[in-house]
């Protein structure tokens, strides 16, 4: 059965967002849909639909949409997309169609240094419409992995949550301050672009918050912390709890320091410190330097060594939940792959 396409500007609504990407809450009540591939928060919202978030810019072309339902807000430059007055399109199941075209996406947006999603380019998108029950299938099955992927994620969370109510129970005792570089060293990553990388399973972190592309081997231990060293993101911390290929940031892992997680918990609960680190206007910038002469708290060995110990197993727990994560994404994919492969979609009939 031949699964017939449609123009996307045929079977949806398209606007964007009206405000500012810095409008961002770290407390907010609602998500804030901007070009990051994280979904920020802000307690204001203007929007209560069920939607696809389509980053309208990235750096790297590399575009997410995602899917969400209920009051949100977002970015002047993110596309909201919703299914038109007809109801043709299941959209949910949009979300799928579009995440499969992504590499398209990605070749015909314009722009040199970042990349733009212009409105012509969205309208004439080819989106391969079933029916609208096989698509309600499609959209079922896809967020069975999606549930796995968003628990993972919720319990990720929660653990490191209570790493960092140990951190700051233990800093109450602490001696006073002493230079990062005394407990951990940062170093440089070694700068790698997508086309001298080769297509592998390490990925490679640069300036974005998620990375854009891999390589087939890694230059740091897990677990380890990466430092966004430049761009938009510069300062965003994150642990990795795999091998990566540090690019175009600082990395500090476990072959540099034996209190890995006292930094990485230091760092999470200092976000006015590590953007004041930022330098440059055009294009902000942070380098391990700077990093490895922060103050931190001072604690005896003896006491950061219990904090490892005691914070370690939430760790682990973390890292076997990425692991999970990891899998759920893998089997999405595959699944997606089969679904879109062709036109033919005659197995989601059964």
């Amino acid at each position: 059965m031949s699964i017939p396409f449609k123009k996307l500007k045929d079977i949806t609504i398209i606007r964007t967002g009206k405000l500012d990407s810095n409008a961002a809450e770290s407390d907010g009540k609602f998500p804030f849909f901007t070009c990051s591939p994280t979904t920020l928060r802000i307690n204001s919202w203007a929007y209560d639909t069920e939607a696809v978030l389509l980053a309208g810019n990235n750096a790297t072309g590399n575009y997410t949409a995602k899917y969400y339902k209920g009051k949100f807000n977002a970015y002047q430059r993110t596309y909201i997309i919703e299914a038109n007055a007809n109801n043709e399109i299941n959209v949910k199941y949009l979300c799928y169609a579009l995440n499969r075209q992504l590499r398209l996406l990605k070749n015909i947006s314009s722009g040199a240094t970042t990349k733009f999603l212009t409105i012509r380019l969205l309208n004439e998108l080819d989106i391969p419409c079933p029916e609208i029950e096989i698509q309600n299938k499609i959209a079922s099955y896809l967020s069975v992995y999606d549930d796995l992927i968003e628990n993972n994620q919720r319990q990720i969370s929660l653990l490191e949550e209570s790493a960092i109510v140990n951190y700051l129970q233990v800093i109450e005792s602490c001696d006073g301050t002493c230079i990062l570089n005394e407990i951990g060293e940062f170093n440089r990553g070694k700068v790698i672009t997508a086309k001298d990388a080769c297509a592998g399973i390490v990925p490679v972190v640069a300036g974005g918050l998620e990375p854009s592309y891999s390589h087939n081997v890694s230059n740091t231990e897990s677990p380890v912390i990466t430092v966004s060293a430049s761009g938009a993101n510069a300062g965003f911390v994150r642990l990795y709890t795999r091998p990566v290929w540090a690019s175009d940031c600082s990395f500090l892992d476990c072959r540099k320091t034996d209190y890995l997680y006292f930094v990485y918990c230091f760092l999470k609960t200092s976000p006015d410190l590590m953007k004041n680190l930022q330098r440059g206007a055009a294009q902000p910038h942070v380098n391990a330097k700077q990093l490895n002469s922060l103050e931190v708290p001072q604690l005896s060995k003896e006491k950061l060594s219990l904090f490892e110990r005691r914070v370690t197993p939430f760790f682990e727990k973390i890292a076997v939940c990425d692991k999970a994560i990891d899998s759920a994404r893998n089997a999405r994919e595959l699944l997606m792959k089969k679904i879109f492969k062709d036109n033919n979609n005659e197995e989601i009939r059964r």
